[in-house]
């Protein structure tokens, strides 16, 4: 049986950091150590704080041997990532995604790993992404490449057979202002959407044309 005696100068370090403790988990511990000196059995301090009596003795042995560092250290680590998130990253640059559901669709395609909307929106927000709206820019017609077609045009016009039919048609239906809608996008970065003549186009993929 281990001596669970602490002596006042210890006591007081633990009550001092127990009240400065944000984290849940690490109150905890240093409350089952300040209640193992009270004179309560490792099994009754474990019945009060909901762990095993086993973990009470290793707190009071970690607390012993390297003080509060010792005691608080998280020694979790996680599994191994099975996403390689760097080309990901380098995609959602270059393609942002409207929703989560299309991004999970895209990584199952490249690398064969299924996420839930929640699970890859957490990935996304460890990578830096939030939700929100694109900047509009003003777009701007290139004169050069005006110029040039009308040039073309008119070579076209002047060695034309007679009875060619000469037809004009949009890539697109214009419209005055573009609806912008929300996607995963780099926090601290703006994607610029120019405010032309005509729709950026929405891919099935879920991802919008640049």
């Amino acid at each position: 049986m281990i001596d669970c005696r602490l002596s006042n100068q210890e006591l007081a370090e633990l009550r001092a950091a127990h009240r400065r403790a944000l984290n849940v988990r690490k109150a905890y511990r240093i409350n089952a150590v300040i209640l193992l000196d009270n004179g309560r059995t490792a099994a009754d301090v474990a019945g009060a704080v909901l762990i095993d009596p086993e973990t009470v003795r290793t707190y009071f042995k970690r607390y012993k041997k390297g003080d509060l560092d010792e005691l608080l250290r998280m020694r979790y680590v996680g599994s191994e990532a099975l996403l390689d998130e760097a080309p990901l990253d380098a995609h959602l640059k270059e393609h942002p995604h409207l929703t989560t559901e299309s991004v999970a669709v895209w990584v199952e395609m490249r690398w064969g790993v299924c996420y839930t909307p929640n699970g890859m929106a957490a990935v996304l927000r460890r990578l830096g992404y939030v939700y929100k709206k694109p900047k509009l820019v003003p777009g701007k017609a290139n004169a050069a490449a005006q110029e040039e077609f009308l040039k073309d045009y008119e070579n076209h016009k002047q060695n034309s057979e007679e009875g060619d039919v000469v037809m004009f048609m949009d890539a697109t239906h214009p419209q005055h202002n573009p609806v912008i809608s929300y996607g995963w996008i780099k926090r601290g970065e703006k994607y610029p959407i120019k405010n032309n003549t005509g729709r950026r186009r929405l891919n099935i993929n879920g991802t919008i044309d640049p």
